[in-house]
């Protein structure tokens, strides 16, 4: 169905959308929501293509299908829309999204877009094991969870706790409380008492930092919400440590 003849490296559908190779990609979609809702995974949300720059790419190291812009465009009005509506998948049923892609693309979009009614992005992975895969490819990267399958545990990581403030904000201003700013957490040298009588998370001065200037920063300024429009806030702790923390 590539332009190239091959299942990696880069390449491009035959023809152009509307035509025979990009219908029976459309119909592959489909299937796979059919597949996934059949075993009671119901798919709420889908992109067009991941990563669709790489297809530009000759040589890259595993499958990838290349789109512009344009025939992106086209291929969901001529091709992918009218397949899942066929389907039953309409609009209120599913979602399409774009910008499935690299870093270097999202800076040029993010400038108009999160003005414009965006309400969130696509994060790679949900969880990953302990090597960052599985991969056949060896490209081993992270993810918001760990799973730890020898050990039957999981574990969660700075980003996942990001996530969740990003997703506080929006829960409420659904309801009509906007949300003016938040602290990173809640008390979180309690975490170093033996037996806390509550749910909590530990952080050092230092990790607090580095946890909003890593995290919580970022993905609040991806969403829309930059230092105009919502403050983080220090010292959400007892009396005794404020001697402690400003230093840091």
């Amino acid at each position: 169905m590539k332009t190239t003849n091959t299942l990696e490296g880069g390449g491009f559908l035959i023809g152009e959308p509307g035509g025979p190779y990009y219908t029976s990609w459309a119909k592959y979609y489909v299937r796979f929501v059919q597949e996934y809702e059949q075993r009671g995974v119901p798919i709420w949300g889908l992109t067009t293509q991941n990563e669709p720059t790489t297809g530009f790419v000759p040589g890259f190291r595993w499958q990838t299908l290349g789109f512009t812009a344009a025939t992106q465009r086209d291929f969901v009005k001529l091709d992918l829309g009218p397949a899942l509506a066929e389907a039953g998948y309409g609009p209120d049923k599913l979602k399409v999204m774009i910008i499935d892609d690299n870093r270097i693309v999202l800076q040029h979009w993010s400038d108009v877009d999160l003005n414009h009614w965006v309400t969130g992005w696509t994060d790679w992975n949900l969880a990953l094991d302990t090597e960052g895969g599985p991969n056949w490819a060896k490209n081993f990267v992270d993810s918001p969870i760990i799973v730890n399958s020898t050990a039957q545990e999981f574990y969660k990581q700075p980003m996942y706790y990001a996530l969740g403030h990003f997703r506080f904000v929006q829960e409420y201003e659904k309801r009509g409380v906007p949300i003016w700013g938040l602290t990173a957490q809640n008390e979180p040298t309690m975490a170093a008492v033996a037996e806390p009588s509550w749910q909590t998370l530990g952080f050092t001065a230092a990790t607090q930092r580095d946890f909003v200037k890593l995290d919580l920063g970022p993905a609040l300024e991806k969403a829309g919400y930059g230092p105009d429009k919502l403050k983080i806030m220090v010292i959400d702790d007892n009396r005794q440590v404020l001697r402690q923390w400003p230093g840091v």
